[in-house]
């Protein structure tokens, strides 16, 4: 990868970019996976992709490994949510809406593997 891609990909985000969560155990920082495609997109000129390689969901959790593709660059790591259920219940809201986020946290992670985030 060209030095000028991978410092366009390393720029700090702006604060205003950077949210924050409670995770239970403080708060930590984080960007929407939206801000991270949008600087894929951006500096590579949406010249990248990635797709879902394997998922594994147990009766708590959904992992997910995807691969992300930058010319003849691959990096691949894995994402996890958990799968989130009506209060007092075991009946899941919305499978769906787990596997996107396990997917989105396993592509923001992958991109930091370029330096992005």
């Amino acid at each position: 990868m060209e030095q000028k891609i991978r410092e366009q990909l390393e720029e700090h985000f702006p604060k205003n970019l950077i949210k924050q969560r409670d995770s239970g155990f403080g708060k930590f920082d984080y960007l929407a996976t939206a801000t991270v495609i949008q600087r894929l997109n951006d500096v590579l000129k949406s010249d990248w992709s990635f797709e879902v390689v394997e998922h594994i969901r147990d009766e708590y959790e959904i992992a997910v490994l995807v691969k992300l593709t930058v010319g003849d660059i691959i990096k691949m790591q894995w994402g996890s949510a958990s799968i989130k259920c009506k209060k007092n219940s075991t009946k899941i809201i919305s499978l769906g809406d787990d596997y996107k986020s396990a997917t989105s946290d396993a592509l923001k992670k992958a991109a930091t593997l370029l330096g992005c985030g």
